[in-house]
């Protein structure tokens, strides 16, 4: 009986200490929100966020905790942090979602992506912020990720997964990049972003035949991508691009095909050299491969018969028309003429005519 008093004497013990030390820490807390109010009346907005996310540290409420992580983001926006605001939201999110306006937030979060996406970078260190290169890596690719990840059919999701792609395209993650455009394919069909998830991918795979392409896999997949594109958007303005597009995919194609008969002519087998030159002039005429193909079939197989018209060579890259720039009848530059002409030197309209420099002399 003794030592069941004392266990329950410990146990209250404990419990009175765990009261006292909430208490204690929430008491601290608010005092650390008084100083970081004070700093926002000020405008010293990122010293009251500082406040601010040490009085959420020492909280123990729950909702004080919320409370004052709100209001760090929302002072690190203020002063244009607006990756540290992004943390604070995140935690928020994650360890206080039912005591928050989840939607509101995420939407935010969107919202800090697109600012990244759009050259938004910060400086390295708050008290340097004055040198304009010393700043943070793009964050770009890890918050839209976790926007994503948060609300994954959000309204924004689709352009967010586009923008994704390129930035990692940009970093030379193109595997990464292909999910990507892979999910914005098959999660939102209906959205404006969804065509371009074509023109991307038949682009990723083309650069990958590019590089290497064995057996040809990524040539035919760079092709469905643009069949399919044509079939959904039969109208669309970017199928100028996509034809030639698929013309360099069949000389990717095409090319592959000579090479391996080149590599079967030099080891004695002129056979199979010659049925690779001869799929490449039935399936590929059009390539820039078909005629050295044919000058090699008529060496290796002297049955063979040329055709008597070989098919024309389309251009590969597209052509837009060049305007030249329109004649100005006043004085394109004028410099300061202050010097007496010892520095700097007005510079004339040419009008099409050679270039005229007058030195000055007062």
């Amino acid at each position: 009986m003794t030592c069941r008093i004392k266990k329950i004497g410990i146990s209250v013990f404990l419990g009175l200490s765990v009261v006292f030390s909430a208490a204690a820490g929430d008491a601290e807390a608010n005092e650390r929100i008084k100083e970081a109010a004070a700093d926002e009346a000020d405008k010293s907005y990122y010293s009251a966020a500082k406040e601010y996310l040490k009085a959420e540290f020492e909280a123990e409420n729950q909702t004080l905790k919320a409370n004052s992580l709100l209001k760090a983001a929302e002072n690190f926006r203020r002063c244009e942090l607006i990756y540290r605001e992004y943390e604070a939201l995140n935690t928020l999110l994650t360890r206080h979602s039912a005591s928050v306006d989840s939607a509101a937030l995420i939407d935010r979060i969107y919202c800090i992506g697109d600012e990244f996406y759009g050259g938004k970078r910060e400086p390295s260190f708050w008290a340097l912020r004055f040198i304009p290169w010393m700043t943070e890596p793009d964050r770009t690719i890890e918050v839209y990720t976790r926007a994503i990840e948060l609300a994954p059919f959000s309204p924004r999701a689709s352009n967010a997964r586009l923008r994704l792609a390129l930035r990692l395209l940009d970093e030379n993650k193109g595997d990464e990049a292909v999910v990507q455009m892979k999910k914005l394919q098959s999660d939102y069909p209906d959205s404006r972003e969804h065509k371009y998830s074509y023109l991307m991918l038949g682009e990723i795979y083309y650069n990958k035949a590019l590089r290497g392409d064995g057996d040809g896999e990524f040539a035919r997949e760079a092709m469905a991508q643009f069949r399919e594109f044509r079939t959904k958007y039969p109208d669309s303005p970017e199928l100028t691009w996509v034809h030639k597009m698929e013309l360099k995919l069949k000389d990717v194609q095409a090319k592959r095909l000579l090479d391996t008969a080149q590599y079967y002519r030099r080891i004695g087998r002129p056979d199979a050299a010659g049925r690779y030159l001869a799929e490449v002039l039935q399936d590929y005429p059009d390539s820039t491969s078909a005629a050295r193909s044919e000058e090699l079939l008529t060496e290796i197989d002297k049955t063979y018969l040329p055709a008597r018209t070989v098919p024309a060579v389309e251009k590969r890259e597209h052509e837009y028309q060049v305007y030249s720039i329109p004649p100005e009848p006043r004085k394109l530059l004028i410099v300061p003429e202050n010097s007496n002409g010892k520095y700097l030197l007005p510079i004339y309209d040419l009008k099409g005519g050679a270039i005229r420099v007058d030195k000055v002399n007062k």
